[in-house]
């Protein structure tokens, strides 16, 4: 409940908000952003990308922090 309280606060505070699609508008498909690395939550042995249903070795369910399925780092780049 806290975490719903703080974003509002961000939201009515911030002095520019944005979502998923208006970052692709702005960023990508002008050019400012061309290349995207993003790391797993959780990688196997044969190279596949796991962020929704997370397990320790022994096989028992993990959860992400937030219980987000996003990746855990987003680095975006610029070329100029």
């Amino acid at each position: 409940m806290l975490i719903l309280l703080a974003e509002s606060a961000d939201f009515q505070t911030s002095v520019f908000h944005c979502g998923g699609d208006d970052t692709y508008h702005w960023y990508y498909q002008r050019g400012l952003v061309t290349h995207e690395v993003v790391s797993a939550a959780q990688i196997d042995r044969f190279g596949r990308a796991n962020n929704i249903q997370l397990t320790s070795p022994s096989g028992k369910p993990c959860a992400c922090p937030a219980r987000a399925a996003w990746p855990m780092s987003l680095t975006c780049t610029r070329t100029s």
